[in-house]
């Protein structure tokens, strides 16, 4: 799959794609690095540290997996507000 696609894409998901590099154009730190795709059209947008999940989701490290998908009531919602 390649790059978003959206003018401005608004709904992001992290993908069960995991790394245990650290990317130099990941956002954040971590012991892995996961990547983030847009919600709309599924395009590749970037990566982003597993300390966002860890930290801020309350994820175990362990559980930051390849191909792994959380159930629905496992997921968590991040919304951003650039105002």
């Amino acid at each position: 799959m390649s790059s978003c696609c959206c003018t401005s894409p608004r709904r992001l998901r992290v993908s069960g794609e995991v790394w245990e590099d650290d990317f130099d154009e990941r956002i954040g730190g971590g012991e892995k690095t996961v990547r983030v795709r847009c919600s709309g059209c599924g395009g590749k947008v970037g990566y982003v540290g597993s300390d966002l999940l860890t930290e801020l989701f309350d994820y175990d490290i362990d559980d930051v997996v390849n191909g792994r998908v959380l159930n629905e009531d496992e997921r968590a919602s991040l919304e951003v507000d650039l105002i």
